[in-house]
């Protein structure tokens, strides 16, 4: 028996390196020079490897050693890298390489967040079930009820989703084929977003995930099936009245309005003109006949690749806080990835997109988001 210190193999770390590689057994096996079976038993812990077995995966999966021989105990309960509880905010077809980029950018977050559970007290989750007896529009109405927030347009959605306990990671990873996704682990919600979006997709995304934790907590999808597309409508429609509330479209919105209008409105609800005018066409302040004439026309000035009157980009303030706290303490986002056992290129990518980074360690709002334990 391989051991690291005290500390036994860990065979869910491997498994989660080989899919964050996006490596196939075949061709893992070869690298380390085992058989097939062999790796299979490794990565079901039925044996354990080598010492010049662990080098050759150190060199071939380019993490830490003692990444492998971590969380042994914490990793025994967690869900095998799967996307059976995923809610993917994207195309209908995803390549398998994205899809193992999700997982596996899920798998290292869990590791991220436990090490942010144990050192800073974060908001409690105020995420409810509205699964029974809800649907979208009245899911919508009812979470803007609980959390406060009338029929207002929301400042900043992200900050929001952060202080009601949702766990916000970034996932850009060079792909366009998924735009956000979402999941629950251990009674906590986790969104995950494409940070390489526009700032109004981006909102748009983090609403429609937001729309499949408090709808579809208890459905697990997997494949192209009636339920996931069903799902994807609910969550579309959620989204759109979450961060347009109809009382308040109505009040600002004149009937007939025409698209330079609407890019000049869009900056209240922080929306793209698409979705805006789709909103207005859903509550009949706008005929179909106009609606269309009014999509043909942004296809003409392509507001699709080049969203007009652009909005501010949202940033994370939890995170912003984080970092700032352990920069008191001269640790470094570098030197946080090494206590984690995480590639820095990869710890990287669950947070950059996610910071301002020219401000986040020298600029300070003095919000008290979170604390340290």
């Amino acid at each position: 028996m391989i051991m690291h210190g005290h500390k036994q193999f860990n065979p869910y770390r491997l498994r989660l390196a080989r899919s964050c590689r996006n490596i196939t057994k075949k061709d893992i096996s070869k690298l380390i020079n085992v058989s097939s079976s062999t790796l299979t038993r490794l990565e079901k812990g039925c044996d354990e490897p080598k010492k010049e077995t662990v080098q050759l995966l150190v060199k071939a999966l380019n993490f830490p050693e003692a990444f492998f021989f971590d969380g042994i105990e914490d990793d025994q309960d967690k869900e095998d890298l799967n996307t059976k509880d995923l809610s993917f905010r994207s195309n209908a077809t995803i390549p398998r390489k994205d899809r193992n980029a999700a997982y596996s950018a899920r798998g290292l977050a869990y590791i991220v967040d436990e090490w942010l559970q144990n050192n800073f007290n974060l908001p409690d989750v105020r995420v409810p079930d509205l699964s029974c007896d809800h649907d979208p529009v009245t899911a919508s109405e009812r979470l803007r009820y609980d959390w406060g927030l009338g029929n207002l347009p929301l400042p900043n959605l992200m900050e929001l989703l952060e202080s009601m306990g949702i766990r916000i990671f970034a996932f850009s990873r060079d792909t366009d084929a998924i735009d956000a996704f979402s999941c629950w682990n251990n009674g906590i919600p986790y969104i995950f977003v494409n940070t390489d979006k526009n700032a109004e997709r981006i909102r748009f995304n983090l609403c429609h995930e937001l729309g499949h934790l408090v709808l579809h907590r208890h459905i697990h999808v997997d494949g192209q099936d009636r339920i996931t597309v069903d799902i994807e409508k609910e969550a579309h429609l959620f989204a759109g009245n979450f961060l347009m509330p109809e009382e308040d479209i109505r009040s600002c919105i004149p009937n007939g309005v025409v698209i330079d209008s609407i890019i000049e409105a869009k900056q209240r609800w922080k929306v793209s003109v698409a979705a805006l005018a789709y909103r207005i066409r859903q509550l009949g302040l706008l005929s179909e006949w106009h609606y269309r004439n009014m999509v043909n026309e942004m296809q003409v000035r392509n507001y699709g690749k080049m969203e007009p009157n652009p909005v501010k980009r949202e940033y994370s303030l939890l995170w912003k806080r984080i970092f700032t706290m352990l920069w008191r303490d001269k640790i470094t986002r570098e030197e946080l990835s090494k206590k984690l056992s995480i590639p820095y290129h990869d710890f990287n990518d669950l947070t950059f997109g996610l910071l301002n980074i020219k401000k986040y360690m020298i600029k300070e709002n003095g919000s008290n988001i979170i604390s340290q334990c």
